[in-house]
């Protein structure tokens, strides 16, 4: 399947630097015509690199806090969405179709024929549509916190509701004030839990249109007709307390994929930050193991 590359406004590109915390290296590159600020981490090259997928506004940092516990044989790759962090805005929406055939293409560019795929949340539909549009770039997939269709019914709409409130994009303690009503979990206890992370969490100064656009390539989007297409070692991850992605959404996922296996875990919808080393841990497992 071809697609014409989006137009985008194109940002300075950087030289690579170091995320701060992390052995990652920053710089952007080019994929299927659309400049994406790029992480990544060589591993050991014993496993194919693992690409990570952040939710709906996040900036690739988000997701350092995990990065820092996990197995460092494996590699990592990830990237921010156009319009989010980094990333320059494209001139028109995209569809998860072509984000998949452009994570591919990023792939390519990278010297990599193949990788394991982690998306959560919003990158957790992302990485459906990677693995079933590209199935020969996807080895082992992991889904997180996430849904097969754009119609599924938030678990509680007030949580959708206040994460989808245009003052999270220009209020600096959104984030930090609302994350026990967001996300649940272990957040209800201490929503101070993520620390500075809240601040990679809203995509970035003037971001909420280009968040738009990724509510956009959701709109109609559904795995549900293809999900049993899926030949992927699968592992379907979902937080017990999760008030934004009902839990039966994790069960309908791993239920429908054929070499799928489900893990419920005690806390709500960013366990992969509250629950770093266990979702490291329980990662490294499944991409270490039999086939």
């Amino acid at each position: 399947m071809s697609m014409q590359p989006l137009a985008i406004d194109m940002a300075p590109t950087k030289n690579p630097t170091r995320s701060a915390g992390t052995d990652l290296s920053i710089a952007m590159v080019e994929a299927n015509g659309m400049p994406l600020r790029t992480a990544t981490r060589p591993g050991s090259g014993e496993r194919p690199p693992l690409v990570l997928l952040n939710g709906i506004g996040a900036q690739l940092e988000a997701l350092n806090g995990f990065v820092k516990v996990l197995n460092p044989d494996i590699g990592v790759i990830i990237f921010d969405v156009p319009g989010v962090g980094g990333s320059p805005k494209p001139s028109r929406p995209f569809r998860m179709s072509h984000m998949a055939i452009t994570m591919a293409a990023l792939l390519d560019k990278l010297g990599h024929a193949q990788a394991d795929v982690f998306g959560v949340s919003w990158g957790g539909a992302l990485a459906q549509e990677f693995a079933h549009t590209c199935p020969n770039h996807c080895r082992r997939l992991i889904l997180g916190a996430t849904a097969p269709s754009s119609m599924t019914i938030p678990r509680k709409p007030m949580a959708m509701m206040t994460m989808m409130n245009p003052m999270r994009f220009t209020q600096k303690d959104y984030v930090a004030n609302n994350a026990m009503k967001m996300y649940g979990g272990k957040l209800r206890d201490d929503p101070t839990a993520l620390g500075n992370l809240t601040e990679h969490m809203a995509g970035g100064a003037g971001s909420m249109g280009s968040v738009m656009y990724q509510m956009m390539a959701l709109m109609g989007w559904t795995s549900l007709h293809w999900l049993h297409q899926i030949k992927q070692p699968t592992l379907v991850i979902a937080g017990k307390d999760d008030p934004i992605v009902a839990p039966t959404n994790a069960q309908t996922i791993a239920n429908r994929i054929p070499n799928a296996r489900l893990e419920m875990v005690d806390c709500g919808h960013l366990f992969i930050l509250t629950m770093a080393e266990e979702i490291a841990a329980m990662v490294d497992d499944f991409l270490g193991g039999p086939p």
